[in-house]
């Protein structure tokens, strides 16, 4: 006979989400990659209302592209997260970002 126990979580702590998960990684690993300026994470305050803003300097650099790859790697890794991931380009000096997070 088999007996199945089931795994209880102690009161008082959560499991981050899927969504949690991936979004945190990403932002980890994406602000290591060469040449992203700046990553971000915007929107509500819960998470499924939340997209990440990476920028970088052109939308033809090696930098988007591997923020790209990244984001196709949590995809697969984290299939039922919902990660909304944004790239933009910004050029010298046109940052915008007063009072941004």
């Amino acid at each position: 006979m088999i007996e199945i126990l089931e795994h209880k979580q102690p009161e008082g702590i959560s499991v981050p989400s899927a969504t949690e998960r991936a979004v945190n990684e990403f932002r980890e690993r994406a602000k290591d990659i060469s040449g992203v300026l700046a990553v971000r994470t915007l929107g509500g305050s819960d998470s499924t209302d939340q997209f990440v803003l990476v920028e970088v300097p052109d939308l033809r650099s090696t930098a988007a592209d591997r923020i790209y790859m990244l984001h196709r790697d949590l995809f697969r890794k984290y299939p039922d997260a919902r990660l909304d991931v944004r790239v933009s380009a910004v050029r010298h000096g046109d940052r915008t970002d007063a009072g941004l997070p």
